[in-house]
């Protein structure tokens, strides 16, 4: 940990970064976010395997994008998020830092996109094998049966909008759920209203999810949503090729037209 707060403070010293946010211990919410401003600061941070809060999604909110230069103590899933973003074109070359924590427990500085792309392909990690069950599980139901288990998942939602809180990729200044003219989506949790949003914003993510879980980790009512990006996400591997979070180039499958792309009514 000392190692840590010794990098980050070099780099308040360097004026290197103006934030860096990271993580702390709290005596009453135990493992939470920390935005620190100097250098004096540093002592406020803490790491351990607890912390899983993918901090990417702090990046595009307008009251931390007025400090500039910024840096993030980044998972795996937020080294992911940085690419994605970037191949989305929200963000540029050096907008951010990343201090990562390899896999001896080193601490490592990724100040540009090339070192991050290999960061994420050299420490991929294992398969979920709970979602890959819980996925062949659903898929071995008929459809009808399909269709009744998601149902009854969303019709506990209580649209807290949690999952979209939390969410890296969903950076839209107004929401689809809260245009109201049009109202597209009924905002109070009805069983229609609940279908519309989930699956609106599975479609949105499509093709862009990195797996980082966070939607079904903080839903109260454990919906378990992962599961869904999941399979999208096996969906457009099949049929382009393509994994979000890999690379900064804005290739992702549903932002490129290719001729060779296999559905045949799109020539």
């Amino acid at each position: 940990m000392k190692e840590i707060q010794s990098i980050v403070k070099d780099l308040f010293e360097s004026k290197k970064i103006n934030l860096f946010i990271g993580y702390k211990e709290d005596k009453y919410y135990g493992s939470m976010p920390v935005f620190i401003t100097s250098g004096e600061e540093v002592d406020k941070l803490v790491f351990n395997s607890n912390f899983k809060q993918n901090l990417a999604t702090y990046l595009l909110k307008p009251e931390v994008k007025i400090f500039g230069k910024i840096a993030i103590l980044a998972n795996y899933p937020a080294v992911k998020t940085i690419l994605q973003l970037a191949a989305e074109n929200q963000i540029n070359e050096g907008d951010y830092l990343l201090l990562v924590i390899s896999e001896n427990n080193t601490p490592l500085l990724l100040e540009n996109f090339e070192d991050m792309a290999m960061f994420v392909n050299q420490n991929l990690p294992k398969p979920s094998m709970e979602i890959i069950n819980r996925i062949k599980e659903i898929e071995d139901k008929s459809r009808e049966d399909r269709w009744n288990f998601w149902v009854n998942e969303f019709s506990s939602c209580i649209k807290c909008f949690a999952c979209r809180s939390v969410c890296p990729m969903c950076y839209c200044v107004q929401c689809a759920v809260e245009c109201n003219q049009p109202q597209l989506i009924p905002v109070a949790p009805t069983a229609q209203g609940n279908l519309e949003w989930h699956i609106t914003r599975i479609m949105h993510l499509a093709g862009r999810c990195i797996s980082c879980g966070e939607c079904s980790r903080v839903c109260p009512m454990e919906i378990p949503l992962s599961i869904l990006n999941a399979k999208m996400n096996q969906f457009i591997l099949n049929k382009f090729g393509q994994k979000a979070g890999f690379s900064s180039e804005p290739d992702y499958a549903l932002n490129i037209y290719k001729v060779d792309d296999k559905e045949n009514f799109i020539r």
